[in-house]
This record gives structure tokens, sequence and C-alpha cells, in this order.
């Protein structure tokens, strides 16, 4: 079966200004999250289309890295 991996920003709660990065595996129908530890960021900040941290960011550069490490290490799992 194929696999999806999207990196997605997730709410804590509805009222929230901020969410945390998680990566989102689809496959066989299931979908397991996993988080990359990093500080919450604003949602204005994330782009969803490209899946990266905006430059207008103050940290932009670091937080894509980690998303990058993060998805690489999915590969040699």
């Amino acid at each position: 079966m194929r696999q999806k991996v999207k990196v997605v920003l997730k709410k804590v709660n509805k009222e929230d200004l901020k969410g945390y990065l998680r990566i989102s595996i689809r496959e066989n129908n299931k979908t397991i999250i996993k988080s990359i530890p990093l500080p919450p960021i604003e949602f204005k900040y994330w782009n969803e289309i490209k899946q990266v941290v905006k430059s207008t960011f103050p940290k932009y550069n670091y937080y894509n890295e980690e998303i990058s490490k993060a998805l690489k290490g999915l590969n040699s799992d």
C-alpha cells in the first residue's frame, strides 16, 4: 500500500492561536501522528501548501531544518 506523509500544524484547543508541528502518516486507512519537538508557532507563519515555516518567522531556517530532519528520520526507519 502507498503511504502518504505530510507535515501539519495542529491546535491543542479550538481557541489557540498557535499550534504544534506534527507529521501525519496515512497508510492502510490508518493515520499515525508523530510530534516534531519544537515550540508552537502562530498559524500565520505556516505555509500549508509547501509544508514549511514562512520566512517572516524569526527562526524559520531552524524550524525548516528540523522538519526536514524529522522527515528524513522516517525514511531511515
